[in-house]
């Protein structure tokens, strides 16, 4: 019978050393097609300006630097179709603390997936786990001169 014992707990230790393959696909996906979207215009519309990447913005005075973390589920949409609308529940986020700060502009927005910039004024990088999608975006906020 301890032999059993040992062989079974043997195997449960062996199981758990087993390391979890766990999906992360990365996406790079242009822009354009999300901010002309409805979607966009419906859930974050145009009470704050976005600049993404090294896209030229008007002058204006910083407030403060803001990273935006946003994960949704899939909810039967596609890989490109979740990582959209992440965007964009991540871009709203970004225009309500614009809001609360004082701002009515995000300037220099980068994708910063585990802290590593990904820069671009016409793409933004996702990452498609087994659960969800997740977007990641850093930014300045700015009060723009009239």
């Amino acid at each position: 019978m301890n032999v059993l014992r040992f062989a079974a707990l043997t195997l449960v230790c062996a199981l758990a050393a087993i390391p979890a393959s766990a999906r992360n696909d990365r996406f790079q996906l242009p822009l354009q097609a999300t901010l002309d979207s409805p979607e966009f215009s419906q859930q974050v519309g145009t009470s704050v300006k976005f600049f993404f990447g090294n896209q030229p913005a008007p002058a204006g005075q910083k407030i403060t630097e803001y990273i935006a973390n946003d994960r949704q589920h899939f909810h039967g949409l596609s890989d490109e179709g979740a990582c959209r609308a992440t965007l964009i529940s991540a871009l709203a986020e970004m225009r309500d603390h614009a809001i609360r700060e004082g701002g009515d502009a995000v300037v220099g927005i980068v994708s910063y997936f585990r802290r590593q910039t990904f820069s671009s004024p016409t793409d933004f990088e996702c990452h498609a786990g087994s659960n969800g999608v997740f977007v990641s975006l850093l930014g300045n906020i700015v009060k723009l001169q009239n």
